[in-house]
């Protein structure tokens, strides 16, 4: 029987390869947090163990850096489309990940599901949670996204395990606010963020700390999912059209085509990033000539 010198030794090993697997994969970060923190933080119903019963780790990757690029661009239609796929990039940076743990011999879930019932988004385990608990961010004033203190905004996906890895300790410092936003904040009472964004997002610095913050989620969602609205002009013109032909050529053109896509699958939903856009974390990675 192996000793705890020994076990602890193998379970480092273990996570030095998962780890560099998923980097070299593509991912930026990489994180593994305890699923009983994660369990004393949710609701029921929750927990990694209610997906995975004998879950020992989650894993936590993020990546899919924005395109600076597409922070500057001034049409959501197109932030939006960009943003989806770095978002898919990631998620298929998980699924490989997870095919890599169970070669090593354990079970492995990809995390690929969000609920979203009656305008509530109900996601099945907190990612951001997740995130923080591997101390890969903290929570900021942008709508409680979790900040890495190095990229900035980043997207995360989540792998549960039976993989015994050591799980990584959370952030003591935050990263929101920002130096900088905190000397804006005595002078102007403001942040980026919130000057960007004050329809949707609002919040308080004391002392140099988020004192509290709220993101209004049925504002900024309309505003910026173009693919609903358009989606309704689109369909109330082919219903106004009284030429039939006209009105069929509306129905299987191109444009009614990927919208009716978008709204399947989800491809683009309040996806505008004003307020990430001007956040001074990460901004050498977004400063471009």
């Amino acid at each position: 029987m192996k000793n705890h010198v020994q076990e602890s030794s193998d379970s480092e090993i273990l996570k030095d390869r998962i780890r560099e697997y998923a980097l070299k994969s593509g991912a930026l970060v990489f994180g593994v947090a305890s699923p009983e923190e994660i369990s004393k933080r949710s609701p029921e119903g929750h927990s990694p163990k209610d997906f995975l019963p004998n879950v020992r780790s989650v894993v936590v990757i993020g990546g899919g850096k924005m395109l600076a690029g597409a922070m500057r661009c001034r049409d959501p239609k197109w932030v939006g489309v960009i943003g989806s796929q770095k978002l898919r990039q990631v998620k298929e940076i998980s699924f490989k990940l997870a095919e890599y743990i169970e070669e090593l011999g354990y079970y492995a879930i990809p995390y690929a599901s969000y609920s979203l019932a009656n305008g509530i988004w109900d996601p099945d385990i907190s990612i951001k949670l997740c995130a923080e608990l591997a101390g890969l961010g903290t929570r900021s004033l942008a709508g409680g996204i979790v900040l890495n203190p190095k990229y900035g905004f980043l997207f995360y996906s989540i792998i549960l395990t039976s993989a015994p890895l050591k799980p990584d300790e959370p952030l003591k410092e935050s990263v929101c606010p920002h130096p900088s936003c905190v000397r804006m904040w005595e002078r102007n009472h403001t942040t980026p963020c919130l000057k960007a964004c004050p329809e949707c997002l609002s919040g308080e610095i004391e002392n140099g700390r988020i004192k509290w913050m709220k993101y209004n989620r049925l504002l900024c969602y309309p505003k910026a999912n173009w693919s609903r609205v358009g989606f309704q002009k689109a369909l109330l013109d082919i219903i106004n059209e009284s030429d039939p032909e006209k009105r069929k050529m509306m129905v299987l053109g191109s444009r009614f085509t990927s919208l009716v896509s978008a709204l399947a699958y989800s491809i683009v939903s309040a996806q505008c990033y004003r307020c990430t856009s001007v956040c001074p974390v990460g901004r050498e990675f977004r400063a471009k000539r």
